[in-house]
């Protein structure tokens, strides 16, 4: 009897995951108002956390998901309380951090190997070029990642994973996992830095978003006395706020809000991609002093022009897109904040005698109802969904492309976060068009070399081929040897002075 509730409980937890696809877990929940404790994690899913908490009240020990959610949302409010009592947020430094000898622990919070992603990119490009230069990496994923993941619980555990030349260790039996309370996770993980650290010699912690990295790489790095640094790529409550209208006004908001900021205030430098990201930060009260930009990069493409040409056409034949045909293309994460709905609808105002290819590369969550729009345009002929390619096949699909758009709608989330799909398609050579809401994130990271184009106001979208340039445009873009050399010139400069301030 007891395999047989352990079996029905773990397929409820599918559907509500999503596991079981959308329109399982809509059912799911719809059903969870039945439960006084589905009704409560239905309420803290929201993002309430208080009212959650007071559901759960009188939910008894035989709910032992009951338990530990009441544990998670306990530890939250305990945590929000503390921040309102203006309580230090992190330890005094110690008197001198321990100096700098190349070798570095980076806690990330995913793989390429599982979760391909620009984050995942970034983690890959920047190690890569850092070795190069002589540092010795170790590379953790956070505990429990990947098989904390519904879609990635049935993958095989292992101890590690090879990925293009980098080798990451795993924690496949966590003494914490992401769904225990948060202060305990982060304390398990920091245990889990510590002996890291401890076991390589690692004078420098190097964790990426989001705070559970940044938190716990803090923590090993007091106990230890060498440097911690906390970069962040993101800021995932604005993600999760542009898609779910209403969340940016919950508990659950602020509280991630506030973990970011503890985070950075905890370790000994902070790391953004903008000038927008670190003024972010400054305005809830970290140091400018303490912030440092590293923006993202791209490695030149390799091979001929006659090589492209081969590539692009044959992607162009898989596609069944004539080789004369226009082609306005996309590249990336199929999601609501890229704005690609509006250049579906660029496309369908064009009178269909002049409408360009729109070749959208990539897959996510939008990209259903990205579908089920062009087959209501009806413009089905010259839209075409390239779906998921590897990094290999980047190059041919770019090669495709007469121009590119990256239509990012304008959120604080955008306005604030650099994408890096712009360095790589101006290092491929391809004109590209972004909206301004990206164009005030790239900042200086990337100041020029394309053009700010709003997709709403366009009346037809093959406008966009005239005045473009013909030949090669190759634009010279930052590269990642030259983000390495900035980051290895910070490693020296806070392991050697050893006094930013929280």
């Amino acid at each position: 009897m007891k395999r047989v509730f352990a079996g029905l409980r773990r397929k409820a937890a599918d559907a509500l995951s999503g596991r079981m696809g959308p329109r399982a877990q809509q059912l799911a929940w719809s059903a969870a108002r039945l439960h006084p404790v589905l009704r409560a994690a239905r309420e803290a899913k929201r993002g309430h956390i208080r009212s959650a908490l007071a559901m759960l009240e009188h939910a008894g020990p035989r709910f032992p998901e009951a338990v530990r959610l009441r544990e998670r949302l306990t530890d939250m409010a305990a945590f929000g309380e503390a921040c309102d009592r203006d309580v230090p947020p992190c330890a005094p430094l110690p008197a001198a951090l321990r100096p700098f000898n190349h070798k570095v622990l980076f806690a990330l919070h995913s793989c390429g190997a599982f979760d391909p992603s620009g984050y995942a990119s970034r983690s890959m490009a920047l190690i890569t070029a850092l070795r190069a230069r002589d540092i010795e990496p170790v590379i953790t994923t956070r505990p429990g990642y990947p098989w904390d993941l519904p879609h990635h619980r049935d993958t095989p555990k292992r101890l590690d994973v090879e990925y293009r030349g980098l080798q990451f260790q795993l924690d496949p039996q966590p003494q914490a996992t992401i769904r225990d309370p948060e202060s305990r996770y982060i304390e398990a993980y920091a245990g889990r830095l510590q002996a890291l650290a401890t076991a390589h010699d690692a004078s420098v912690i190097h964790a990426a978003s989001n705070y559970l990295n940044g938190a716990a790489a803090a923590m090993a790095g007091r106990t230890l006395g060498i440097a911690s640094i906390y970069e962040v790529r993101g800021l995932w409550h604005l993600t999760r706020a542009f898609s779910e209208p209403g969340y940016d006004r919950t508990e659950h908001y602020r509280y991630c809000e506030r973990r970011e900021v503890a985070a950075c205030a905890a370790v000994d430098h902070v790391i953004t991609l903008s000038d927008g990201l670190r003024r972010w930060l400054v305005e809830r009260g970290i140091a400018a002093s303490k912030i440092s930009i590293v923006g993202n990069a791209t490695h030149m493409p390799s091979g001929s022009s006659q090589d492209r040409e081969r590539a692009a056409l044959a992607v162009r034949e898989r596609h069944g897109i004539p080789a004369s045909a226009k082609v306005i293309g996309y590249l990336g994460a199929i999601v609501e904040y890229e704005g690609l709905d509006a250049l579906i609808r660029a496309h369908a105002r064009t009178p269909s005698a002049h409408r360009p290819f729109l070749l959208i590369v990539g897959s996510g969550k939008q990209e259903a109802a990205l579908r089920r729009l062009v087959a209501q345009l009806g413009t089905g002929q010259r839209v075409v969904f390239g779906g998921h390619v590897s990094p290999d096949e980047v190059p041919a699909h770019y090669a495709a492309m007469d121009a590119v758009m990256l239509p990012r709608r304008d959120d604080i989330l955008t306005r604030l976060v650099p994408a890096i799909k712009p360095f790589e398609v101006l290092a491929h050579g391809q004109p590209l068009f972004v909206s301004a809401a990206l164009a005030q994130a790239l900042g200086a990271t990337l100041p020029s070399g394309y053009r700010v184009l709003d997709v709403d106001s366009l009346d037809r979208l093959d406008q966009v081929f005239d005045g473009l340039p013909a030949g090669d445009g190759m634009f010279e873009v930052p590269s990642w040897d030259e983000r390495a050399d900035s980051m290895m010139a910070l490693y020296r400069r806070i392991t050697g002075s050893g006094d930013a301030a929280c």
